[in-house]
């Protein structure tokens, strides 16, 4: 029983610092040093990627490129394929990524894991895109289904693009356990 409330406080605390750094509340050194489970978080991450990708390859490419190729060519027909190009993309990204994520991390060894996601927390704009994306993807799904949450998913990207093209700080500070974190990542390689 002692096992497992620690377990779940390990866990609560790994998601509260993950969620609030993902909102944007601040958090401490400490906090974001702490990654319990960080195959979960990286596999998270990837998939927020995937999915973004898939919705913009399938309703910002292959819609109109199968568009213009195949006809027919009416506005109405493009508006129809991007929104069933960009959720089909965006289904299989978020089944992609967790394979993806596996088949390239499998033989890292776990400080690399946890050095990549260490550094993915204090990276603002990475951050951003998936806060922006989650946010997008929540209003627009609860409010019209898989349309509103490829237009969400889609508006996110755009928005996050566009703060971190235009308004972020352009001097990002690197995480202060970069140096030491690399050094033990190579390390374990050559171990291995």
């Amino acid at each position: 029983n002692f096992q497992l409330c620690c377990q779940t406080d390990l866990t609560a605390t790994m998601t509260s610092a993950y969620l609030k750094n993902l909102m944007g509340v601040p958090v401490t050194d400490e906090e974001l040093e702490n990654i319990p489970h960080p195959n979960v978080e990286l596999t998270l991450h990837t998939t927020v990627r995937f999915i973004q990708a898939g919705a913009v390859l399938g309703s910002l490419v292959a819609a109109p490129l199968v568009t213009a190729i195949g006809g027919p060519r009416t506005l109405s027909d493009l508006a129809d394929r991007a929104l069933r190009y960009g959720v089909t993309g965006a289904r299989v990204g978020a089944v992609a990524a967790p394979l993806v994520t596996y088949a390239a991390m499998r033989k890292e060894p776990e400080i690399a894991v946890y050095d990549r996601v260490y550094r993915l927390r204090y990276h603002s704009n990475q951050v951003r895109h998936d806060r922006y994306f989650l946010i997008g993807a929540s209003i627009g799904g609860a409010s019209n289904g898989p349309a509103g949450a490829l237009v969400g998913i889609l508006g996110g990207i755009a928005l996050a693009t566009a703060y971190n093209s235009l308004l972020a700080n352009r001097e990002r500070g690197e995480a202060p356990l970069t140096d030491q974190l690399k050094s033990k990542v190579q390390a374990a390689k050559r171990q291995q």
